[in-house]
């Protein structure tokens, strides 16, 4: 007993790792990369072919997303294919935001050890790590678990600069880093570090700490300034402007741009409805704050940033991550209030059980961690045009799937010869079909509704990349009514979603 009382802090560092990193792998799914995934991987791909200051997709720049996150997990993948060629291509890429995202939990027990001790830290981090989006969200290529760790780092580094201001400086860094990662979100950060200082009389009479801490805010608009100049430098002649109407995208659009639903109240009530029965125990946390304790105040007005994001224009589930640490903290401090130690850990235990995937919320868990008939379909299309070229595609959606999976593996990818066309930009993928944010930004593509063959035929007439066409389903049914005598069906793909067809003459 008295080892474990000296050695507390490393048997439950080491107790978290091994919880998160086991459970990530536990649920790590099998299914082919879809969404987002194949995006970010095929950006990975390309960085690893040739590494840049700004990412390219299918050839060309994109501005999309800053360079950091897409060059630190390309180093992991890079690594783990070197060290275990024989690991599914679906493995490998999603390893990345599964290290991050246990990372993020060993930061989240920092972060509530620095606020209010071992034993929240402890049980903190425990419910963050079993939280069904923290898993999910790591079991996905996506950039969420990096910026979740980047955050609580940078707050951690604002929390030491009360101890020696040049952390302040590294708080800055890392605030740079957050915005050379997910650029926009990375605002977050530095108003958490006023959120933290607010009225403190330290920072009011230290005029050096102060000082220090004013450079550190600095960190966003600087790293802004710095990616918007390298962007230009990339940039085709006529295309640099297009990181600035990206920022202002992000910035208005996604988040203030008007909805004719409640977003917001939305939003919270599906995080709530998410993070049973946890979220019990949050609203008797949020009981328990005192506004005139610094810590409380802190942790409320992360709580409170947290509602820019839920009520945001264009709201992703994965949104959510950044909310489940201060939400994992309340329910931690509500749950050792339990004063009956005969009830603290059967309680517990019957939280930890109901709280993870496939228990508390099946349906959010199905679609992360399952495949489906269309995604296997667009795999096998993507798999079949493998080494072929001049190809067209003509879906309501963006396919990224096709795109990641016919190019991965191509010795000289031929980006020229695939040409996509998207009959409805605003639909999930299919901003991929675009080269530039302001085409999408300023209204410049609209829907198409294709009603004969005929206009199906002259997307195809107009098209030098015509020599094979992958139709959807619901285009090819326009189509058959009279097709091309030109072409022929070339390849069908096993759920009749997709049909390739070929030029024959």
């Amino acid at each position: 007993m008295e080892l474990y009382k000296q050695n507390k802090n490393a048997v439950f560092i080491s107790i978290l790792l091994l919880l998160s990193l086991a459970i990530r792998l536990f649920y790590l799914p099998p299914r082919p990369l879809y969404g987002d995934e194949p995006v970010y991987a095929e950006i990975i791909d390309e960085f690893i072919r040739s590494p840049a200051l700004v990412p390219y997709f299918m050839g060309h720049i994109i501005s999309w997303k800053p360079t950091l996150g897409f060059a630190v997990y390309s180093s992991v993948i890079f690594f783990f294919n070197a060290v275990t060629p024989g690991m599914p291509l679906e493995v490998i890429y999603k390893l990345p935001a599964i290290i991050f995202g246990v990372l993020s939990t060993l930061a989240v027990y920092f972060l509530a050890r620095k606020l209010y001790g071992e034993d929240v830290a402890f049980l903190s981090s425990l419910i963050f790590t079993i939280n069904p989006i923290a898993i999910m969200v790591s079991e996905n290529l996506l950039l969420e678990t990096m910026v979740s760790f980047l955050l609580i780092s940078g707050v951690l580094l604002y929390m030491e600069g009360e101890r020696d201001r040049k952390y302040m400086y590294y708080a800055g860094l890392a605030a740079a880093l957050l915005f050379f990662t997910k650029s926009i979100i990375a605002f977050l950060l530095p108003a958490l570090g006023i959120a933290y200082y607010l009225g403190s009389k330290k920072m009011a009479h230290d005029t050096k700490m102060g000082r220090s801490f004013l450079i550190s805010l600095s960190g966003v608009p600087l790293a802004m300034m710095l990616y918007a100049i390298i962007f230009s430098i990339y940039a085709p002649s006529g295309q640099g402007a297009d990181i600035r109407i990206s920022y202002i995208y992000d910035l208005f659009f996604r988040v203030h741009a008007s909805s004719d639903r409640l977003m917001l109240l939305d939003n919270t009530l599906q995080f709530l409805r998410l993070t049973l029965p946890w979220s019990i125990m949050f609203f008797g946390g949020l009981l328990l704050i005192n506004l005139k304790n610094r810590e409380d105040r802190f942790i409320f007005v992360w709580l409170v940033l947290m509602l820019v994001f839920l009520g945001a224009a264009q709201f992703y589930s994965w949104y959510f991550l950044l909310a489940v640490p201060p939400f994992s903290i309340l329910c931690a401090r509500v749950a050792l209030q339990i004063r009956d130690r005969k009830f603290f850990i059967p309680v517990l235990f019957l939280f930890f059980i109901l709280t993870l995937p496939y228990v508390s919320n099946p349906e959010f868990t199905e679609p992360y961690l399952s495949s489906n008939n269309v995604l296997n379909d667009r795999v096998e299309v993507g798999l079949f045009l493998r080494n072929k070229t001049s190809i067209m595609t003509i879906s309501d959606d963006g396919l990224p799937e096709v795109v990641f999976y016919k190019f991965h593996g191509e010795r000289t990818p031929d980006y020229a010869g695939f040409d996509m066309k998207v009959l409805k930009p605003g639909s999930s993928a299919g901003y991929i079909a675009y080269k530039t944010v302001y085409e999408m930004a300023l209204g410049l593509v609209h829907n198409q509704d294709l009603t004969n063959a005929s206009e199906v035929e002259k997307m195809i007439a107009n098209s030098s990349n015509n020599a094979h066409v992958v139709m959807d389903s619901k285009v090819y049914e326009t189509y058959s009514t009279s097709p091309l005598q030109d072409y022929s069906i070339e390849f069908n793909s096993s759920h009749g979603s997709y049909i390739v067809l070929k030029r024959v003459t």
